[in-house]
C-alpha cells in the first residue's frame, strides 16, 4: 500500500505563510547589533567620560578594544563550532567570515595589549 504524500516542510498551516530562512545578512546584522551592545555597555560605564587626559583616554580605549576583542573571540568559537545555521551558509562563506573575524579579533587584542 503506498504511503500518503507529505507536504514539504516549509509549508505550514494555512494563513501562517512560509517560514523564512536565516541568511548571511541576518547573521552579520546580529553580530553587529551585539557589538553595538558591547560598546553601549562600555559607554554606559563611563567609557567616554574617562577620556579627560591621555592616561584616561588610553585606559578607556584599552577597555573597549578588550571588550570587542573578547566578543569577536566568542564569535570565532561559534564559527569553529559549525553551528547548523552557519553550516547552511556554506563552507566557503563561513571560512571567509572566520578569516576576517580572526584578523579583526587579533588586531583588537593586540591593540588592547598595547593600550
Amino acid at each position: 500500500m503506498p504511503r500518503p504524500a507529505r507536504a514539504p516542510q516549509w509549508q505550514s498551516t494555512p494563513g501562517l505563510g512560509r517560514r523564512r530562512r536565516i541568511e548571511g545578512f541576518d547573521l552579520s546584522l546580529l553580530v553587529a547589533a551585539n557589538a553595538v551592545v558591547v560598546v553601549g555597555l562600555w559607554w554606559r560605564q563611563g567609557g567616554v567620560g574617562d577620556m579627560v587626559d591621555l592616561a584616561g583616554t588610553l585606559t578607556s580605549l584599552g577597555r573597549v578594544t578588550g571588550l570587542l576583542g573578547a566578543y569577536l573571540a566568542l564569535v570565532e568559537l561559534l564559527l569553529l563550532a559549525r553551528v547548523p545555521v552557519v553550516d547552511r551558509l556554506g563552507l566557503h562563506r563561513a571560512g571567509a567570515w572566520h578569516r576576517w573575524n580572526g584578523t579583526a579579533c587579533l588586531a583588537l587584542i593586540v591593540a588592547h595589549t598595547a593600550l
